[in-house]
């Protein structure tokens, strides 16, 4: 009985894990901005998906201005298209999109001088 529960358990999670994917993808995303500060942005997109940003204000820049032009853009596109204008790495959770800085990008490799 207690395994029957448990999984039972498990596949309402699973279930409800697909639906929330599912709302998320189907959501679309149209801006088309220049010089749009980043704060102003991240508005737009909770504003058109319905879906909140968390982020620590020390990590991310939200009064630099950037250029961000999408037309009916999956909320993944948008968000991944944000990652390349700005030092960031995202996570959808639950019904929330956790921004933090990513490092990857910050770290500039040095280029080896070519010997021909």
């Amino acid at each position: 009985m207690r395994k029957a529960c448990l999984i039972f358990i498990l596949v309402q999670v699973f279930v409800c894990m697909i639906c929330t994917q599912t709302e998320l993808s189907a959501q679309t995303i149209t801006i088309q901005k220049s010089k749009i500060k980043v704060g102003k942005l991240l508005k737009e997109i909770s504003a058109q998906s319905g879906i909140n940003f968390s982020y620590n204000p020390k990590s991310i820049d939200t009064k630099q201005k950037i250029s961000f032009f999408v037309k009916n853009a999956s909320l993944e596109k948008a968000l991944d298209h944000l990652a390349s204008k700005i030092p960031i790495e995202y996570s959808i959770i639950e019904n929330q999109i956790v921004l933090n800085r990513s490092i990857k990008r910050e770290i500039e490799i040095p280029k080896t001088p070519e010997y021909y």
